[in-house]
Order: structure tokens, then sequence, then C-alpha cells
């Protein structure tokens, strides 16, 4: 019978991928298959293996003879097919087309098809709206043996593969010999062929490769040269590239390979560029880098922005890819956000997840093992994740798993994880063993004598950071080895006695006696011995090596705002205190004694009543007449609000997430009471109409031409934006009760408020803390608290919304509310004026002064201290600010001591004089290949922009260029390419993207350029060979003629790292000519002379190769031999640290097991049988993926390090030029 009929226009991979789970057989029939099938069917391959047991994987796969749109497409497709295990292809050959489209799997009891339109494409899963029907039955049903039989009866009627070989003619002699090496042409890999096969039609091979014999049609195979040889051979031919010609052969290079000296996201996003927004990158793909990092910048620097970066240079580095998993965990209000900036900024799509999605994901993940392709990038709330339901499946799925479920784990606002055995906490514990990568981010400050630190950086590496004693042990060592760098950077023979000294020091320590002992460390004592200065590359060495000893300094960042910031900020703050009207207040008197009545009446403590009615007094205090809507909603759903601690209110976005209880009977009357009261003063406002004189002055300011205007009540705001648009205003509201998506077309959401806002529709935008933490308003320049929070840490929030990286403005205001003769007037009194709370920013060391604040925010609340108590007590927090500050300053300070951050200002300073791929290459890049092809055009408007028009050719290709595995993120990217039919706009600076609205912003590291630099190798338009003079003014080498060999430089250790080098060797006296040879590649691209005519005698390119040969063995001999010990060293470390940290983690859960059995027993009840088969679970998958790390650093240990020619450059350099 048929089971259920769906109608879906995307996302079919992933239903037919669910109806495949617990098949043991697949038959699959398709009209047309593209290369994204390849991908889907290793992906069901992966399905089926999680049913199987006891035999192999079998898949049939039944294609029409025109499934692909050419022969050469076809056999790329036939011969990745070959290379599925378990999976077999055969082609259905007619007159007529072949329009089968079916999907069948076979369980041991049923038979589930997909009967429909959906070819195996990723046109037919994810764009065209497709219909099919999902049947089930069982295995016997007439149904079900019909469904299998005809499938059956076209296979058998099928050419298999190797026969399926189309070609107009037969080759009488076949290209190729048994021994000859060859290139797979739809894989690009070298085999060797074994025999040579005459067809009917044809010739065809077997070929070798990677281990494999499989059989190969001639037409696909080319025969291999060796690249070397090419070059060397192409020297003596007369067409040798020019200098403009060579800028796009480097361009190509650094595209093609990760290098460790490029930047691949240097201006690749849209954002105004700032130097210190590289600093965390930095340190994330620094040599010692655990690829673990805590960002801890002030409020306002962009740590959004800097994750962002992290992300597209790890994709460029091919360290993450598009398909493989990366979770983004914020505050439930900061998910939109989130999405927006790396969609808008980085053209990264991410999914944003609710429950239902969540859910759905998490099991699937369980099920399949592997993440749902849509979902590999999500975002999802922190509120929502750390619940028990989700934390129970993200423990389950931690249980079943070996390898790391995500590439990368990001968790912004991580403060929130920072006290143990809360959810939050165990939550950051479990995405941090589950994650291969982790970013955590905070602007709160961290107080180096408390817990808060220690915690959170445990959390972000637990085998760097196992324990708190571990974590304190590692103080004085590491400010001491921060010394030692900075009297070793200088370099002198009279900083060696102080150096030696400080390693004395670092002896006296017992952790730094350890360190002090290390062979390494041993060497480089006895080399300090030595009289000479250190060579650059003995500073290199010992540098890394010292940093190497430095966890924090490689897991921690923090940039102050001060020092990224060149335009600071000044805070103008506007008092208005208010005064009611004697009706107002005799209505705040009744209503707050109606409220302290009825909590007495429960028999409450007097002596707390005034804690207990707070939240009420706030809320009158906030806005009377909104008061009329909050009692007509109680007494209309019988709900009243159940009182909240301080923490708990503190932690509230608004009041929509305080729990309400039953409403009782006689409150309910006095509410109504309460009402007709209102009835009575509706017309007054006193506080709106003081509000509304001194926002009449804000506005008219053309330098303040919006406002924000922050509340904590979310009817206050309706209230106020009723108010306002009565006036004349245009106003924009966001709250918890605003959906952060809207579900109907009618409906605004947040973001949509948001960037109205910022587009100038709005003058006024009303929120409550939805829009108090994370989100940038840095276009506003002031803001207005209409009610005041008591938590100094939301001030600084809501002020760090346009106090921030962006601010042009010289002066922000910030406008503070407050009824005279009131509680509030007293709480603003001493946690605001004479502290200077706004003005200098104490809100920020709320964490590190919060007893003194909230002591003070109860005695006042309270009302049960004398003046002179409360005066006391003003004192006692004025001394904790002061000793806050101290402890700010003491951290900043040791930031430098810990980190050795200073080192970094030099590099950050200079990344816009760096050595990287430019918008100007770009430009040369784009310029040269679309004026190669015809109906292309290309117009240089500026350096950094210009107008292209792509032919129909060019645009099939770039489609074609997406679907390829690995460019999962061209059409996310180059979506407005895609639609051109003329010419376009286009700029190649991200900063500039910002203002050129009209044009379209092509990354120059980006997936344009790697189109660019694909399409040129395929069409062999790149040339490896060049000869052109030089500039002597700005050249690393002396006056001369220079055989130059450019040389990829690869060593695979615990990291992968690739260099490019350039080795000038002199013709006339045969020798290298020693230089900065990394600087070389570059230098040739922009110094080179346009249009030189060099005449030269015959050159004997093959000595000079040897020349070249030599030297580099030389220097990459020393290389290798420091290169191994360091890691050696780093590998050897890595295995301890992280068999303790292991051992750590699996005696923490097996002390759990028990505590649990133990507290079942004692109550008399067996343990929990999912609780310990989960906890088992969890404990095999540490030790497993324990044991999987330590083979695969094993397997690292012996480094090695190689080397291939990529180009050679004839070159001139001097005064006869």
């Amino acid at each position: 019978m048929i089971k259920n009929f769906k109608y879906i226009s995307a996302d079919w991979e992933d239903e037919i991928l669910a109806i495949a789970r617990g098949a043991i057989e697949c038959a699959i029939s398709s009209a047309y298959f593209g290369s994204y099938g390849v991908d889907f069917l290793k992906r069901l391959s992966h399905t089926l293996a999680n049913s199987i047991v006891n035999h192999d994987i079998n898949i049939k796969i039944l294609l029409s003879d025109r499934f692909a749109p050419t022969p050469e497409k076809r056999f790329e497709i036939l011969n990745q097919i070959l290379e599925l295990p378990g999976v077999e292809a055969r082609i259905y050959s007619s007159e007529e087309f072949f329009h089968s489209k079916n999907y069948i799997f076979r369980t041991d009891n049923e038979v589930k098809a997909v009967i429909g339109s959906v070819n195996v494409t990723a046109s037919g899963f994810f764009k065209n709206i497709e219909f099919a029907s999902s049947v089930v039955h069982r295995v016997n049903d007439p149904e079900a043996i019909k469904l299998i039989s005809n499938f059956e009866g076209l296979w058998v009627k099928s050419q298999k593969t190797d026969q399926f070989i189309e070609v107009d003619s037969m080759s009488k002699q076949p290209i190729f010999e048994a021994g000859n090496n060859v290139i797979v042409t739809s894989t690009r890999k070298i085999g060797t062929i074994n025999k040579v096969i005459k067809g009917s039609r044809d010739f065809s091979y077997q070929v070798t490769v990677d281990g494999k014999t499989r059989t190969f049609a001639e037409k696909y195979l080319e025969l291999y040269s060796d690249p070397e040889d090419d070059i060397l051979e192409n020297f003596y031919q007369d067409e040798l590239g020019d200098s403009s010609q060579y800028k796009i052969f480097q361009t190509w290079f650094r595209l093609s390979k990760p290098l460790e000296s490029n930047l691949y996201s240097y201006l690749g996003s849209k954002t105004i560029f700032n130097p210190y927004q590289f600093k965390p990158l930095l340190k994330f793909i620094s040599p010692n880098s655990d690829e673990r990092l805590f960002i801890a910048d002030e409020v306002g620097v962009g740590k959004t922005i800097e994750t962002g970066i992290i992300v597209t240079e790890m994709l460029a580095r091919e360290r993450l890819t598009h398909s493989t998993p990366i979770l983004i965990v914020c505050p439930n209000s900061l998910t939109q956000k989130w999405a927006r900036e790396m969609k808008e900024r980085f053209f990264l799509d991410f999914e944003v997840l609710d429950g239902k999605k969540l859910s759905y994901v998490l099991n699937s993940a369980i099920q399949d093992g592997i993440f749902p392709r849509k979902y590999a990038f999500s975002i999802v709330g922190l509120q929502l994740f750390r619940r028990k339901e989700y934390l129970d499946l993200l423990n389950e799925l931690d249980s079943r798993r070996e390898a790391a479920t995500f590439d990368l784990v990001v968790i912004d606002e991580a403060h929130h994880m920072r006290n143990p055995d809360t959810d939050s906490n165990k939550l950051g514990s479990a995405l941090s063993d589950m994650a291969e990568m982790m970013l955590m981010l905070s602007a709160t400050p961290l107080n180096l004598s408390s817990d808060d630190l220690y915690n959170q950086m445990h959390i972000l590496n637990k085998v760097a950071f196992p324990d708190r004693a571990t974590f304190e042990a590692l103080y004085r060592p590491v400010v001491i080895i921060n010394r030692i760098r900075r009297l070793l950077s200088q370099n002198t023979v009279e900083k060696r006695s102080e150096i030696v000294f400080q390693f004395v020091e670092l002896a006296s320590d017992p952790l730094g006696k350890i360190i002090s002992q290390h062979e390494e460390i041993v060497d480089f004592i006895q080399r300090l011995n030595k009289e000479e200065i250190l060579s650059p590359e003995e500073l290199v060495r010992y540098d890394r090596l010292l940093v190497s000893l430095n966890p924090l300094s490689y897991s921690f960042t923090r940039t102050r705002k001060r020092e990224a910031l060149e335009h600071q900020v000044h805070r103008e703050v506007l008092e208005l205190p208010v005064t009611l009207s004697d009706k107002e207040l005799r209505f705040q008197d009744h209503a707050l004694e109606v409220i302290q009545n009825y909590y007495l009446s429960m028999g409450r403590d007097p002596q707390i009543l005034g804690f207990i009615t707070n939240t009420y007094r706030r809320m009158i205090s906030s806005c009377i007449p909104a008061m009329k809507n909050y009692l007509e909603a109680s007494i209309r759903d019988n709900r009243v609000f159940d009182i909240p601690s301080l923490s708990e209110i503190n932690e509230y976005e608004d009041d929509s997430e305080i729990n309400k209880t039953i409403l009782s009977p006689s409150l309910k009357v006095n509410f109504q009471m309460l009402l007709d009261e209102l009835e009575e003063i509706c017309h007054i406002d006193s506080k709106y109409s003081q509000f509304k004189k001194m926002l009449d002055k804000i506005i008219l300011n053309p330098e303040t031409p919006q406002v924000i205007v922050f509340s904590f009540f979310v009817e206050t705001l309706e209230h106020l934006k009723r108010s306002l648009e009565k006036d004349g205003y245009s106003v924009g509201i966001i709250h918890g009760k605003i959906s952060q998506v809207a579900k109907n077309k009618e409906d605004i959401d947040r973001s949509q408020t948001m960037d109205s806002f910022e587009k100038g529709k709005y003058d006024i935008l009303l929120s409550s803390e939805v829009g108090g933490e994370g989100l940038d308003f840095q276009y506003c320049h002031a803001i207005f608290n209409y009610d005041l929070p008591y938590n100094p840490m939301r001030i600084e929030q809501r002020i760090g919304r346009i106090d921030r990286f962006g601010q042009n403005a010289d002066k922000i205001i910030v406008g503070n509310m407050f009824i005279k003769n009131s509680v509030d007037e007293e709480i603003y009194d001493r946690l605001y004026r004479r502290i200077n709370l706004v003005e200098e920013g104490i809100g920020a060391f709320e964490p590190i002064m919060g007893k003194e604040i909230a002591d003070i925010q109860t005695a006042i609340i309270s009302g049960n201290l004398s003046d002179e108590q409360k005066d006391e007590m003003s004192q006692r927090l004025q001394e904790a600010i002061e000793a806050a500050k101290a402890e700010y300053e003491q951290f900043e300070k040791y930031r430098t001591e810990l980190l050795g951050d200073d080192y970094l200002v030099k590099p950050i300073n200079s990344i816009s004089k760096g050595d990287f791929v430019s918008p100007s290459d770009a430009m040369d890049l784009t310029r040269t290949y679309l004026l190669m092809h015809e109906n292309c055009n290309f117009d240089k408007l500026d350096e950094s922009r210009a107008i292209i028009k792509l032919s129909p050719t060019i645009i099939t290709q770039l489609e074609t260029f997406s679907r390829k595995p690995g460019n999962e993120g061209t059409f996310n990217e180059l979506k407005a390419l895609f639609d051109t039919k003329s010419s376009v706009k286009v700029v190649f600076d991200g900063q500039l993207a910002e203002t050129c609205l009209d044009h379209i912003f092509l990354s120059p590291t980006g997936y344009w350029s790697r189109f660019l630099t694909h399409q040129l190798e395929k069409e062999k338009a790149l040339y490896k060979i060049f000869r052109f003079s030089i500039n002597p003014s700005e050249s690393y080498i002396l006056n001369g003629e220079y055989v130059v060999f450019l040389f990829e430089v690869r060593m695979e250790g615990l990291r992968t790292e690739i260099e490019f080098l350039g080795l000038p060797v002199n013709i006339n006296t045969k020798t290298v000519y020693e230089t900065s040879f990394e600087k070389i590649p570059r230098l040739l691209a922009y110094d080179s002379i346009e249009n030189p005519t060099i005449e030269s005698e015959y050159i004997d390119v093959y000595e000079l190769l040897e020349v070249a040969r030599d030297y580099l063995d030389e220097i990459l001999e020393e290389k290798r031999r420091v290169a191994s010990e360091e890691n050696r060293f780093k590998i050897d470390s890595r295995i301890t640290a992280l068999t303790e940290s292991c051992e750590k983690q699996v005696e923490k859960l097996q002390n759990s097991l028990q505590r649990h059995i133990e507290k079942q027993s004692a109550e008399g009840e067996k343990p929990d049988e999912r609780f310990m088969r989960l906890m088992k679970g969890r404990i095999d998958s540490k030790k497993a993926k324990h044991m999987g790390k330590i083979k695969e650093l094993q397997h690292r240990q012996e480094l090695s390090l190689d080397y291939n020619l990529e180009a050679i450059v004839h070159i001139k350099v001097g005064e006869q030029l």
C-alpha cells in the first residue's frame, strides 16, 4: 500500500537517506546522474553500513546511456563510481530515452521505495520542484516482488560499466604500453599500466592506482610526464612568459597551496579592515597552536568578525570544508545576528536550529553517524541547547563516536559557562570533547585570583589545562619564559648573562626545573655560552621553542579598545530625574501597598518585603500607563509574576521570561480596583512627557538623528511605541515576544527591524535586553535607559552596542532616567553617579566586584538599613571598585607577561604590508582570463574596481565548477554573477564593498579567483618559464644576471607547512646569491620592469639547477634536523598530556557512574540502565578517541621534508638595464 505522498522542492537527499535507514540492499534507477550523485552514493553507503552486519554493502544503480551531457562527463562519473566499494553501475541503452527514477530499499521485513521525478543530481535533490510517492510493502507482498522484478529485468538487459565505451572511431594502435605512467583524467591521480586490452571498438588499459587495479578507456588517460623535465625543456623554447604572466603564475600558486606566509582572509570579507582583528587568527594558525583559542577582547573590538576571519582562513587552508560540521553556540537572542553576519560579510550560510531541527540533527547523527548535509553549518541558542533533552542527545552522540563530531565549535558569550555544575558548563565541556577545533568568545573581564579564568580555559583545552593546580603552576615559569623571549629578540652578547640568569630563576621553580632539563633548552643554554650572535634561523628556532612551552600564549588572546581603535569615543551622560504628579504617586503607593499586603497575607517575612515586591516596584516606576495592559492581562489569563531572585532576573532579557503563577481571587479583586484607578489618570504620563522633551532636543541635533531606548519591560516598550508614533516619530521595536524570524510575511521580525533602523527608516529603536548583548549599532550615537538595570554589566553591554569598532562620532550620549525620591534614585546615586559607572565603564568590572554590588542593591531594595549603614556600604563599594581596577590592570599586565602579546604588535601593524594575495592580484587575474575569451570584457575603474562582462560559456563553466566537491560555497559567494547577462561592476577589496553597494564583491582569495586559477590550469594557459628584468632599487638581489629557481618546500609532521622559495643562481659565478629566499617570489612580481629585452648567451640551466639543488639540500638538511627535534618534542609532549587528560576524564566519568550506583542502591533501586549504558559508552568513546589521537600523532612522529621545482625565472638586475 502507499503509506504517504510527498511534494517537496528541496532536501530530497535527507528524505531518501532517512528512508534508507535500516536497509540492507538498495537499487536505484535514474535518467540523469551528476557529479553530486557520487557524493550521495558515499553517504548512502555509510547509511547502509550502519544496518549491515554479516555481509557487504550492495547498491545497484541503473543509468540511461545519456545520464550526463557528454561522453567525457559520463566516463568521469563512471570511473568515480567504480572506485566506490559495494556499488555496481550498469547502463541501459535503448532507442527511446530511459526515464526511470526509482529508489528501492530492502530491509529484513520490508521493501521501501521512492517513485517519482527525482534524479540523482544536485538539481533534483535541492533546486527543482520534484514529485514522488513513498511506498512501503512487506517483503513478500506481490507489489514488492513486482517492484524488484521490474528492476532486475532491466538490470539483466543493461551493459556493464566496462563495456560502455563511447568512441567515434577505433584507434589502430594503442597510445600507451605496459609500464607507462599515466594520469587518470577524472581524478588526476597517477597510475601505472599493467596490461593493454584490445576491444571491439577501442583500446582500454588495466591501470594500478593507489594499490588498486581498474580498467580505463584510452581517452580517459594521459601520459604522465615529469613536471620538472617539462619545465627544464621549455626553458629553451621561445615562448617564455613576461613579468605580467609571472604575476598570474605567482597568484595561481598562492591560491593553489595553503602557504604558511599567506593570509587568505586578508581583505577577503565585507568588513572595514582593522589589523587587530587578525590577532586571534595569527595565534590560531601559529606553529604551536592547538587550534583552540579563547578570544577575550573588550566589547566593541569585533569578536564576531574575528571568528569569521578564522573560519574563512581555515576553509581556504582546507582545514575546514563546507560539508563538515561547524557549530556556533550563542545566546538565543544572537542566533540570527550570527547567521546574518556570517552570510553578509563572509558568504557563509549557517542554519539556525530551533528545538525541532536540533533534535532532528542530533538524532540523525546518532543513527547515521554523520550530520545531515543541510545542517553542516549550524547555529543554536545556548538556552535551548543546555536543556536536558538536548544534552542527553549530545552525550548519546558522543558515546557512539570515536572521532570528533564537529570540525569547529564556536561558543559566544562564553562567560555563561564559567560556573561548574551548571547546565551551561556541562554543555561547554561536552562540546569541547567533541570538537576538533574550538573558539570561545567573551568580553567579560577575568580575575586571575578567581576560578573563572581556569574554568573557561579548562573547557577550551582539557589537555593543556587539565586541573587548577597545573594551571596555577604555569604562572611563574611562563612569565620567566616571556622575559627570556624579550631578551632573546635583542640578540646582543650583553644580554646573554641576563638570559642565563633568567634560566637559573626558571630552574628554581618546580615546573620550571622540569622545563630547564629539556634537551633542547639545555642545547639553547650551551649555545648562549658561545661568543657569536645568533643567526636569524636560530632566533626563529629558539623563539618557537620558548613559545611551545607556554600553552597560555597560543590559547588566549585579548585586545582592549584603546589598543585596537585609534578613534576614542567620549561618553556624555544626561541625567533625567522624573517628578511624578500627586495622582501618579498615589497610584504608585497604592499599587505597592496591594502587592505588599498580598505577600504579607501569605505569611512572608516583613524583613524581605522590599526585595519580594521589587519587580512590581520597578515595573510601576518604569511606566505607570503600561501597568494597565499588565493588569488586564493578569485578570484575563488569571496569571501573575512568580517573583524571581535578583540573580535570576539579571539573566533575563526582559520580563516576558519571568515565570507566571496562579492569580489568587483576593489579588484579582485588588487588580481590578487598581485598573479602575488607572482609568482616572490614564491621561497623565509625567515620565513620558519629560522624556519627550529631552528626546526632541537629541533628535533635532544633526549629530544624533537616531536613538536607542532600552527598557526591561515589554509593556513599557509597547506603550512608548504607541506614544512616540502618535507624536510623529518613526519607531521600531524588538523584545522577547517578537520572534527573531517572522513566521508570516505580514509579520516584522527583529532582524528586519534592526535592518530598517540601520537604513534610517526609524528615528527610534525600542529594545529590551535582546538588543543589549552582542548586537552592533555603531552607526547610532545615542542611547536612553528608560529604566535602569541594577546589574552594571547590563549598562555596559547596552552602551557597548554603540561604543564599538566602526563608531565614527567623537561623542556618544547616554541618557539615564529615574524617579525622584525613590529607590531608583538612591540606586542611581550610589551605583551610577558616585562611582562614574557610565563614564569610566565600571560596569565591566561587575564579574570581579559582583558581591559588593549585589549587597548594596539588596540593602537599598529591602529598606532595612539606616543612611549611615548605606554610606558604609557605598564606601566599601568604592573600595571594591578601586581593588577591581587594580585587579583589572594586574590582569592586563599579566596578559603581556603570561601571553607575550607584545610580540604580535609588529606583525599586526604590518599586516597591510603583508605578502598576501591582494585585490590587485585578483584584478590582474580577472583581466588576463576574461581578455583570453570571446564575448567577455574587462574595464578597469581603479586599483580595486572594474566593470566585467561574462560570456554564457564562462557562466556555464562557473556553474560546473560550483558543483565540484569542495566548491560547495561557490553559489553563495557568487550568486550575483550567475544571474548576470550584461556588464556588472565588481570590487575586489572587502572594505570598499561596504560602501560600493552597487558592486558585486569578489574576494581576492574567494571562489571567483579559485575558479580562474582552475580554468587557467585546465586550459594549460599558465607559463612556468619567464624572462624579464628587475628594478635594482627595490631588489633583494645585487646587480647581475640570474636564473631564479622557484621551489615548493613541503614539511609534513605534526602539521603541514608549505613554503615558496626562490633561489637566485648567478649565471657568471654559478653560485647562489644568499638572501631572503621566501621574499623572492613576491619580489619578482612587483619589482619587475615592463617589456624588457634580455639578450644572453647559452645558459646551461641543468648545471645551474644542480647548484641550486645542492644549496637547497644543505639548508633543508639543517632545517630538517631542527624541525625533527621540535616535532618529536611537540608530539611526545602532546601524547603525554593527552594520556594524562584522558585518564582524568575517564576517572571523572567512572566516579559519576559509581555515585549513581551507590545512590540508587541507597534508595533501594536498581541503577538506571540507560544511564549506565550511556556512561559506559562515553568512557569507551573517550578511550577510543584517545587511542585514535595517539596513533595519528605517532604516525606523524617522523618528519618528512621534500621540495618540487615549480618555475624558472631568467632575470637581469643592475644599472645596465
